[in-house]
């Protein structure tokens, strides 16, 4: 096995941790903004899946609760396009909202 391969197998057990502990930033209400929208800007990466090829059935399971966690946090985002300060942060924030609006999200 080379190592490339098994980085990514490494990648691919951590993935369900990790789409969690960043699920919990996003939804945090003492996170700062900046964070909540980083870590939903990342969730929707895993939503996305790979670019190269097909997703397997780790990263599937991912992209499925990363949806729900990007559901969860969603509402923030109203919060920020209304009332941020910060006209950069209020428009990184109706990007999202754009992009969760558009994704299906699957009952639990």
């Amino acid at each position: 096995m080379t190592i490339e391969v098994e980085v990514q197998k490494i990648m691919r057990d951590a993935l369900p941790g990790v789409v969690k502990s960043i699920g919990k930033i996003a939804t945090d209400a003492n996170a700062s903004a900046t964070k909540r929208l980083e870590a939903m800007g990342v969730l929707l990466r895993v939503v996305r899946g790979p670019n190269h090829r097909a997703a397997d059935s780790a990263e599937i399971a991912a992209g499925h609760d990363a949806r729900i966690a990007l559901s969860d946090a969603a509402p923030f985002l109203e919060q920020i396009v209304k009332s941020h300060k910060s006209k950069h942060i209020r428009s990184r924030a109706a990007k999202l909202a754009n992009h969760i609006s558009k994704l299906e999200i699957p009952s639990r």
